[in-house]
């Protein structure tokens, strides 16, 4: 009697494993579905993306071999094919997503969970992103050239926020250009740049474009009452300005280069817009996105994480021109990759170059492998074995070094840590797994200790 109670429980407990794996991926549709039905810029849009999306899944579109993050991948890469949309992201949680959305004494939650939306409301939401404008972009390298040319690489436009003294080792953009004061060219490295606030985009690009105070984007917002979803809407418009002051003085006797390739997106597609419409520089790379429909970050969920476009993003000088579907094309088009080594070529050959001036390094962070990490004998030979596509991860062997592509991001050279485990960006870590012939067979991405994604090679 007991062996067939130990059986019969054991029975039951088998497939439970499965089950609750599946049920993690049917509240991953229903969650994801209900936030761009409430979110998204468009409702009648999010209906469509939606309908197709619960229809793959019911179909069993999407392979039940997928683990959780397999699944978030593969609904994110619908999720921008149906709406053009790169900014939307659909993955497992991970504890150090952005937690702006679990701040209840912000006015934007006020806004999205109230019931009856007040004037009130909305005055402090406005209110809210007035607040004094704090930049602190991420650099890979400011220096200045031979031939008296200052080169910038610009990861990001982020917002320090909090107080002053918990950012005081940051590189404020005004002390950029000073260094560059003297200098005949700059070229701005947006190669790898995915974006950021756009209030710090527009403190950026009034570096080289003189309008201050005038509009340099118009956004506007939907709000809808909790109680009606689908019903009547809140719309709030908001103005986001250039600075007052005078910032293009830094650059008015200088020839500015931009570089941009694939990698160019959102807030760093937008300030190529603006350049580009003022005339106040030379493009070049391959052609990008412009700003795509900006967001507030990432809606925290038990299961998952989603982030949704919310806000559409419209020209500061025509309010019926929607910049989501923008395209950048280069001045010069040519390939991303060479696209330093070409420019450094044209600025010697128009201008009056001077190549007695050593390079002057402000600072230097590296992203390329310049500084070649130093991989062991043993690994080199054998550097074509993790070479592949895992999904969401790309890995390709250049010379003697490997080079990640994680999602959208720019391609990063990878630092070798132990057998079969590498970092990058100082603090993501990879580990390869083998079969039990031997092949690598997937790659486990590892944020902490806890905080891991796991993907398979194609």
């Amino acid at each position: 009697m007991n062996r067939i109670f130990i059986l019969c429980v054991l029975f039951l407990l088998m497939p439970k494993a499965k089950g609750q794996d599946d049920a993690i991926k049917v509240d991953m549709i229903k969650g994801v579905t209900k936030d761009f039905l409430w979110e998204y810029v468009s409702y009648s849009e999010a209906r469509k993306i939606t309908k197709a999306i619960k229809l793959k899944f019911d179909t069993l579109g999407y392979p039940n071999w997928y683990n959780n993050a397999e699944f978030a991948y593969a609904l994110t890469l619908d999720l921008r094919k149906m709406t053009n949309d790169y900014h939307i992201s659909v993955y497992p949680p991970l504890e150090d997503s952005i937690q702006f959305l679990e701040d209840k004494k912000n006015p934007y939650i006020r806004l999205k969970r109230s019931k009856n939306i007040r004037k009130s409301d909305i005055r402090r939401y406005k209110n809210y992103n007035k607040e004094p404008v704090r930049e602190m972009l991420e650099y890979g390298e400011i220096s200045i050239r031979p031939g008296n040319i200052g080169y910038v690489e610009v990861f990001g436009f982020m917002r320090a926020y909090g107080k002053p003294k918990d950012h005081k080792d940051r590189i404020k953009w005004k002390d950029v250009m000073r260094f560059f004061r003297k200098t005949e060219s700059i070229i701005i490295d947006f190669r790898g740049n995915p974006g950021g606030s756009l209030s710090v985009s527009a403190y950026f690009t009034s570096f080289f474009v003189h309008k201050p105070n005038k509009n340099y984007v118009i956004t506007q917002e939907k709000f809808v009452p909790d109680t009606i979803p689908n019903g009547k809407t809140t719309i709030v418009t908001e103005k986001v300005k250039y600075p007052m002051e005078n910032n293009s003085r830094f650059t008015n006797d200088k020839h500015i280069y931009l570089l941009i390739g694939e990698h160019t997106f959102s807030a760093a597609g937008l300030v190529a817009y603006q350049l580009q419409k003022a005339g106040a520089c030379t493009i070049i790379g391959e052609p990008c996105n412009g700003p795509g429909n900006a967001h507030h970050g990432e809606l925290l969920r038990n299961t998952y994480h989603v982030l949704v476009p919310t806000i559409l993003v419209f020209d500061g000088e025509n309010d019926t021109q929607c910049l989501f579907s923008t395209v950048i094309m280069p001045d010069i088009e040519i390939s991303a990759d060479t696209a330093m080594e070409y420019t450094l070529d044209l600025i010697r050959t128009k201008e009056n170059y001077s190549a007695s001036l050593d390079t002057v390094t402000l600072y230097y962070k590296d992203h390329h492998g310049e500084e070649k990490p130093i991989y062991p004998d043993s690994l080199v030979e054998h550097l074509s074995e993790y070479e592949g596509d895992y999904q969401k991860i790309k890995i390709e062997q250049i010379q003697n070094l490997l080079y990640v592509e994680y999602d959208q991001s720019y391609r990063q050279v990878l630092a070798y840590l132990e057998k079969d485990e590498f970092e990058f960006e100082d603090d993501i870590k990879l580990r390869f797994l083998r079969d039990k012939k031997g092949k690598i067979r997937a790659v486990e991405v590892i944020f902490t200790s806890i905080q891991k994604e796991l993907f398979r090679k194609v």
